[in-house]
């Protein structure tokens, strides 16, 4: 748990829904100190009692606003794994985690 992170999440002031910033909070709490987490789409609606489409959609606007990051592997076969989101709210907007401009 990053209570940083939770922090930060809360006091995030872009004009996001209340299930954009429960989903952030939800992600930060379960983040480790880089502000990375793996929870499936479907834990995350379940905890914040939404559809699965309802948690992509914000999701989605939370990567393009910046605040998230996503990226997805794949096992030896190819096939999807998990899929990793890391809380960006420690570092300025455009700038990826390793320092770099996006």
């Amino acid at each position: 748990m990053s209570t940083i992170h939770i922090g930060a999440a809360l006091d995030v002031p872009a004009d996001i829904s209340s299930t954009e910033r429960l989903l952030l909070v939800l992600l930060a709490r379960d983040a480790d100190a880089s502000g990375a987490t793996f929870p499936t789409v479907g834990r995350l609606a379940r905890a914040a009692n939404v559809s699965q489409s309802t948690a992509t959609r914000a999701l989605r606007r939370l990567v393009e606003l910046d605040l998230l990051e996503r990226s997805a592997s794949s096992s030896i076969a190819g096939t999807p794994s998990a899929t990793t989101y890391r809380v960006t709210l420690d570092r300025p907007a455009g700038v990826s985690a390793e320092g770099a401009q996006a």
